[in-house]
């Protein structure tokens, strides 16, 4: 290589990918033409003056990644470094996830909880998405209104750009005959319509602890609890129990729910679920073994217990999603 071209390569390399100039700017200070600016870069890669490497933060664990995929009929997982705010560590794949995935005027379902919400304050903020944010299930009522489905929509459309839908109903009603009437009116019915073809779906998958959204916000009392215990429930999505098994865990509750139904969860193509914590590792199982869910963001140390209890002989999943169709067109 010329000397003289040599130095010219370099001087643009370090203005373009270390002084962050626009290729303007540098054609502008070295009375270069902007495509002539643009040849040299592409040049200065070709002969080696620039090299590009790309490292995941979230390829620490491709072992436990490539064991859950292997287990599950999942089509992306993402394990995250275990430690200090690793709840904020999965927010934040998560929410880097979406942002690389989620198309051009897709429709985006959301739950509620703290996870999620985190992660939609991860969005990386832009305004061409154009995309269509629903809710999948009723609110937490005053308690909770930071961590309302609605609020979480919300927030989503004004990151990525677009539109969201509001659900004016509870997550849990006070009866079923109540539940029923609710979902007959029709602004819940379309909401919820609109959640059923969502082609994005993003979840947080909660236990069956004291400390639980559910409880904190007054919707379960420790009768409850016990109840959802004793018929075997290992967590929630969208306040829809489930067993370790993967299937539906029997109770009352369950026909208070306003929002989707977890088989609704297996029709969407992209249900992506986000949980972190040793307490959630039995329900992120039972999810899995129910396929609810198809990408999975959780850290290291949760996903070691997952496949330390998937490995321990509990019971085998009842029933899966399909993993086949077409993936192109719903996120790219």
């Amino acid at each position: 290589m010329d000397e003289r071209v040599g130095h010219l390569l370099v001087s643009v390399a370090n203005l373009y990918y270390l002084q962050h100039r626009t290729q303007a700017q540098i054609a502008e200070r070295l009375r270069i033409s902007r495509p002539h600016i643009s040849r040299l870069l592409k040049r200065a890669r070709q002969e080696g003056v620039v090299t590009i490497s790309i490292r995941s933060p979230f390829e620490h664990a491709p072992a436990l990644s490539e064991e859950l995929a292997g287990l599950f009929p999942l089509r992306d997982v993402v394990v995250v470094p275990s430690g200090e705010d690793t709840v904020s560590r999965v927010a934040e794949a998560a929410a880097a996830y979406l942002s690389s995935r989620l198309r051009r005027d897709a429709v985006l379902g959301v739950s509620w909880g703290r996870t999620v919400r985190l992660v939609v304050d991860s969005l990386t903020r832009e305004s061409h998405r154009h995309i269509e944010v629903v809710p999948l299930v009723g609110g937490m009522g005053s308690v909770g209104d930071e961590i309302h489905a609605n609020e979480i929509a919300r927030r989503a459309a004004m990151r990525v750009g677009g539109r969201y839908y509001v659900l004016n109903a509870p997550a849990l009603a006070e009866t079923s005959r109540a539940q029923a009437t609710l979902v007959r009116d029709p602004a819940v019915r379309d909401i919820l319509g609109r959640a059923r073809r969502a082609e994005v779906a993003l979840v947080g998958i909660g236990g069956i602890v004291p400390g639980s959204t559910l409880v904190k916000s007054g919707y379960l009392k420790s009768d409850d609890l016990r109840g959802l215990k004793a018929a075997g429930a290992v967590g929630d999505i969208c306040s829809r129990y489930f067993c370790l098994d993967g299937s539906r865990c029997p109770s009352s509750l369950d026909t208070r729910v306003v929002g989707i139904e977890l088989q609704d969860l297996r029709r969407v193509p992209w249900t992506v679920a986000v949980a972190a914590g040793g307490e959630k590792a039995a329900a992120i199982l039972g999810a899995l073994r129910g396929g609810y869910i198809n990408v999975l963001i959780t850290d290291e140390a949760t996903a070691r217990l997952v496949l330390r209890l998937a490995q321990g002989g509990a019971p085998r999943p009842r029933s899966v999603r399909p993993v086949t169709g077409p993936r192109a067109g719903l996120l790219a």
